[in-house]
């Protein structure tokens, strides 16, 4: 689902000017993780399938770029291409990416993680936000 937010902001009194968020969100019943030499990644699907419906892909590859650009796809056009990341929060209940972008700059996705996997997901999103280096497949 695709949440439009309108703010009102006032600066001075007399004048208004109103701005929009727009955030892309759903809920993930699937969610993978790809390491691959300097390439990290991780999938979150609605679907199990190669059709996978609504879906986030996140990727970052380390010695090319040099900075927080991620590779990310989803299944809405707006949210997909090189783009320069400029916060990523991850509990075991949310991923939330902030783009550094005027509008279209929020992706939000709900799961459900048990222990275990939230861990092996922690370590590749960690990666993704340059806060370590992984030594595992």
């Amino acid at each position: 689902m695709t949440r439009i937010k309108w703010l009102r902001l006032v600066n001075p009194p007399s004048k208004q000017i109103s701005i929009y968020i727009r955030a892309m969100q759903f809920y993930a019943n699937h969610v993978y993780t790809l390491v691959d030499d300097d390439s990290y990644a991780v999938i979150f699907a609605e679907e199990d399938t190669d059709d996978r419906g609504r879906y986030l892909f996140i990727q970052r590859r380390f010695g090319s770029l040099g900075d927080n650009t991620c590779y990310i796809e989803t299944h809405d056009g707006e949210y997909s291409g090189h783009l320069l990341v400029h916060k990523i929060e991850f509990t075991a209940a949310h991923l939330l990416i902030e783009l550094d972008r005027p509008r279209d700059n929020l992706i939000k996705v709900a799961f459900d993680l048990v222990p275990s996997k939230f861990a092996q997901v922690s370590r590749v999103i960690d990666t993704i936000r340059g806060e370590s280096q992984l030594d595992f497949c």
